[in-house]
């Protein structure tokens, strides 16, 4: 939203390249990163050029206070940020501290407010949500995947079946916690 407004950012794969520069909370991501976070394995022919058509268009429908940039070792978006992001991995990391404490119901809980976050962009609690899902891959598609997973495993523990705390090898803009 602009001054109130909604702003259209087009395509579904426009949207798609935004919501990877997003997850990159300012740091750049590589031409083919970007290819494999959006197309997965199987880019079309022509991706170069949908690639330049959807930042050209991003840079359009996001005006002058957003900077997307090349920088040589990839694009960045700079000048914006995402609460709702920031949100989310705060959770995640609280429902992971509260299932290594045993707090198995809360984990739960946490994991999945955090879930919600992601499937639904923007949206506050009876609001309707226009939105339009978008997949994207790699290991974004990963974090999804954990965050449900945790869940899962925080209402299994809490039924009384054994759990192993365990950190994820590697969550997107995150460094390896091992």
């Amino acid at each position: 939203m602009r001054d109130g407004v909604e702003v259209p950012l087009g395509p579904p794969k426009q949207r798609a390249v935004l919501a990877v520069l997003l997850l990159q909370e300012g740091r750049p991501i590589s031409y083919d990163g970007l290819v494999e976070a959006v197309w997965g394995g199987a880019p079309p022919v022509h991706v170069r050029n949908l690639v330049q058509k959807y930042v050209s268009g991003l840079r359009r429908a996001l005006g002058d206070r957003v900077q997307l940039v090349w920088t040589g070792s990839g694009y960045q978006l700079a000048g914006i940020h995402a609460d709702d992001l920031r949100r989310r991995r705060r959770l995640v990391d609280e429902a992971l501290a509260a299932r290594e404490a045993g707090e198995l119901r809360r984990a739960a809980e946490l994991a999945k407010d955090a879930e919600e976050l992601w499937r639904t962009p923007g949206r506050r609690s009876g609001e309707s949500c226009r939105c339009t899902t978008v997949p994207i891959g790699g290991p974004y598609s990963a974090d999804v995947r954990f965050t449900r997973g945790l869940r899962a495993e925080a209402h299994r523990g809490h039924a009384g079946l054994a759990v192993v705390p365990h950190r994820p090898a590697h969550r997107p803009g995150r460094a390896s916690s091992g």
